[in-house]
């Protein structure tokens, strides 16, 4: 059994007073997992709904059943909740979860909610109202990473030159999150130094103190990560900094062949708030795409420089 005052501040449970929660807490159990441990696998039958209480989860999808190919849909950390479909019917899972780090979730099975209907069609009520909700947020949040995938797609097919299309492709992604600040940065694969792609709300002075190393600070940690990281608290604190940083950051690298050759940097929601599991779903989305077109893009450029190269001029 959980206690109420844990109960109190899960966002899920938010709506529901003191007598509410002090019901439904006789019907929430909760799990301690590891790092790396199955909550639930696609194709098994649905019969509970999981809140993150701490830690983080991945959610993937079988894309290849015969090779068991699996791409990640999302990466949800605490507060998050998964599986409240199951509380209304009994189809099979859509997708498997698997904790990312040591989590602790809490349980509200199907059968203990089908009870709580029963005993108390005032609290199921509620908690069914504030899972719609949310729900509806979640689709809201997903219409608006399609469409920007989608621009990306756009652009990324329309334009050829590196430059233009960075700066098209941020402005994209600047404007759907709402950022002040944003710098997009490639890897020089002949130097193997970081060159300024494009850069938003920095002024001149602030550009012109950048220091940016692959092996140092936030990008040297996600060069080596291979993953997207986020950042909240006072940059001034920071032990190495490279003059970009904020107070609020989300950093997502660009990754083809296992290789990290370039970066997204954003920096301070206009809204205050701090950047989100979605959030860094979407910019992981875009800088997937983007990294397969940088690749192209200097393949093209690499053909067409041999090309020039070998070419034979012949006077008369």
């Amino acid at each position: 059994m959980v206690d109420t005052a844990s109960l109190r501040l899960v966002p899920l449970f938010r709506e529901l007073d003191e007598k509410s929660l002090e019901f439904l807490a006789k019907h929430v159990e909760v799990l301690d997992l590891g790092p790396g441990e199955v909550v639930y696998r696609e194709r098994d039958p649905g019969d509970a709904l999981y809140i993150v209480g701490s830690g983080e989860l991945s959610i993937t999808k079988v894309i290849d059943w015969d090779d068991m190919n699996e791409k990640v849909l999302a990466v949800v950390g605490k507060d998050a909740f998964f599986g409240e479909m199951a509380l209304l019917d009994q189809e099979p899972r859509s997708a498997s979860v698997r904790t990312v780090s040591a989590a602790r979730l809490l349980i509200v099975r199907r059968a203990n909610f089908l009870d709580l209907l029963q005993q108390s069609a005032v609290v199921a009520t509620k908690l069914l109202l504030s899972i719609i909700r949310t729900v509806n947020s979640r689709l809201r949040q997903t219409n608006r990473q399609l469409v920007t995938l989608y621009d990306t797609g756009k652009i990324i097919g329309s334009v050829r030159d590196l430059t233009t299309m960075a700066e098209d492709i941020m402005e994209r992604v600047t404007e759907t999150l709402g950022v002040k600040r944003g710098l997009l940065v490639l890897v020089n694969p002949y130097s193997s130094e970081l060159e300024t792609k494009h850069v938003t709300g920095y002024t001149v002075e602030e550009e012109a103190l950048f220091r940016l190393r692959l092996d140092e600070g936030f990008l040297g940690t996600i060069f080596e990560r291979k993953a997207p990281m986020r950042f909240e608290g006072d940059p001034q604190a920071l032990p190495s900094r490279a003059g970009f940083e904020t107070s609020s950051m989300l950093l997502c690298p660009l990754v083809s062949n296992d290789v990290a050759i370039g970066a997204i940097v954003l920096g301070n929601k206009d809204s205050g708030e701090p950047f989100s599991n979605d959030d860094e779903n979407l910019v992981a989305g875009v800088a997937t795409q983007v990294a397969t077109a940088v690749e192209n893009a200097r393949m093209v450029e690499e053909r067409e420089a041999k090309e020039r190269h070998q070419r034979v001029y012949i006077t008369y």
